[in-house]
């Protein structure tokens, strides 16, 4: 699960490292402007459009938690998308990057980075702090995380891994003293998941 995801986008940009966020770029599938807009709409119907023409996150999200089938069909028009977006970042940058792709191991898209890196916390901590961030349900958390690999095997596959049960500067710390030791060895695009 993405935790603090504004968070560590300020974090980078204030530390001149470019950041990719996943999450905003598959909110970016979902405008009127975007190439799949029209292929959303067909998979969902109408319904999910609002007067103003953006489409309808809530009802999306209520959809593809209850019904895997349709959330596999929702993600092969998402993850293309999201894959060029990222390809095109790494192409503009280069040096030292670090993109948050929450499903780069659902997606297998594990090869596309040099070092993932796994910023996790308790199940209690994500449960409260994305209640408060992003307003949702326990049980709409509790589907989300359920919707993912587990964190322990994501965790058990990543080259790294740093636990954030404090508060965002104690986050910054941590992930300050981690670039510090891999900062010699790290010159290539690196993951959080």
């Amino acid at each position: 699960m993405v935790l603090g995801n504004p968070q560590l986008s300020r974090f980078f940009v204030k530390r001149n490292i470019p950041f990719f966020c996943a999450d905003i770029v598959a909110h970016d599938a979902l405008k009127p402007n975007s190439p799949i807009y029209k292929k959303i709409i067909k998979l969902f119907s109408k319904e999910i459009v609002r007067v103003n023409g953006e489409l309808d996150r809530k009802i999306i999200a209520d959809r593809v938690f209850t019904d895997p089938v349709l959330r596999k069909q929702l993600e092969k028009l998402i993850h293309p998308f999201v894959m060029n977006k990222f390809l095109l970042f790494k192409k503009k940058n280069k040096g030292l990057l670090f993109a948050d792709i929450p499903l780069l191991y659902e997606a297998k898209w594990q090869h596309l980075v040099d070092f993932v890196l796994v910023i996790t916390s308790s199940k209690k901590n994500q449960l409260s702090r994305l209640k408060v961030s992003r307003g949702w349900s326990n049980k709409e958390v509790l589907r989300r995380i359920a919707s993912q690999m587990p964190i322990k095997s994501k965790m058990a596959k990543a080259d790294d891994v740093i636990f954030n049960n404090a508060d965002k500067e104690t986050l910054y710390k941590k992930i300050d003293f981690w670039l510090i030791k891999q900062k010699k060895r790290l010159t290539v695009p690196i993951a959080h998941v």
